[in-house]
């Protein structure tokens, strides 16, 4: 089995150190865990029966052309697409993902974390402010967990509904400037503004959606290219120099590596010879 890891290019600083992607108990494989996480348009509402994922399948297909390792990760199984696990809850708020964040975080522990929240919401409520403190308070749950995940914060993609569209207008305001805020503390945090990616086409409204609220098969189409363009243009976990091992035809890890002692090789695969993770 071929794994595609991250090359110490210095050892001397990072002695006895694995510089992995993806480390569990058993086996290591070489992977950015991404969790896509938000309401139906996550989900993928609105696409046709052979792009199921919505932006999902579309930036599956990306990553995998770039040779990119990675896993979507999350709750949630589509059952259908590329890569179907994800946290897109249907009909969810901020402050319901946010309750049951730290349990997603704790469990898959994503590398990233792709956010497009508040469509479904904002939809039955022009509370504005309450959505805003809510994704504030998503963004501090994960910059809590861990400060060196990514977290990718988006603009909410417009309506055909003006009067909708105006509050959208008017949270998406409040989400640059949320992200500016926490870029000025510290936070491991980027914009993705997906509204201005559908609406820099003056027909977005024709072309880009399937009714109302949710993108079409194109639509979801502009959502993986500007993500995917953000992403691999701002990650620390993309932009890096790897290379592959198929492990075989030896015990130990070899020159290329330089690894904590409970490592080694069996059948062919790099295990972690400890009862211990590293």
């Amino acid at each position: 089995m071929f794994y595609l890891l991250k090359l110490l290019r210095d050892s001397k600083t990072f002695p006895l150190v694995l510089v992995i992607l993806l480390t569990i108990i058993t086996s290591v494989n070489a992977q950015i865990r991404v969790t896509p996480l938000g309401d139906r348009v996550v989900l993928g509402t609105g696409s046709s029966p052979n792009d199921v994922g919505g932006f999902r399948d579309d930036l599956h297909l990306m990553l995998n052309s770039n040779t990119i390792p990675f896993d979507f990760v999350g709750s949630l199984n589509d059952g259908f697409s590329f890569d179907p696990n994800h946290e897109g809850h249907p009909g969810t708020t901020v402050s319901a993902i946010n309750l049951s964040l730290p349990s997603y975080l704790q469990q898959y522990r994503p590398h990233i974390v792709i956010i497009h929240l508040g469509t479904e919401e904002i939809i039955q409520t022009s509370d504005i402010t309450t959505i805003k403190n809510g994704l504030n308070d998503i963004v501090n749950t994960i910059s809590n967990y861990s400060s060196e995940t990514e977290i990718y914060l988006s603009t909410l993609i417009p309506n055909r509904n003006p009067g909708v569209d105006f509050n959208i207008d008017q949270l998406n305001i409040q989400i640059q400037q949320l992200v500016a805020t926490q870029q000025a503390f510290g936070k491991n945090i980027k914009l993705v503004d997906l509204n201005q990616a559908f609406k820099s086409n003056g027909s977005w409204s024709i072309d880009y959606m399937s009714d109302d609220d949710f993108p079409n098969d194109l639509g979801y189409s502009i959502m993986s290219n500007n993500l995917f363009d953000v992403i691999s243009t701002n990650s620390n976990y993309v932009d890096q120099e790897t290379f592959t091992d198929d492990f075989s035809g030896r015990a130990n890890l070899g020159p290329n590596w330089s690894a904590n002692p409970s490592f080694g090789i069996q059948t062919n695969e790099m295990t972690n010879m400890s009862n211990q993770s590293v």
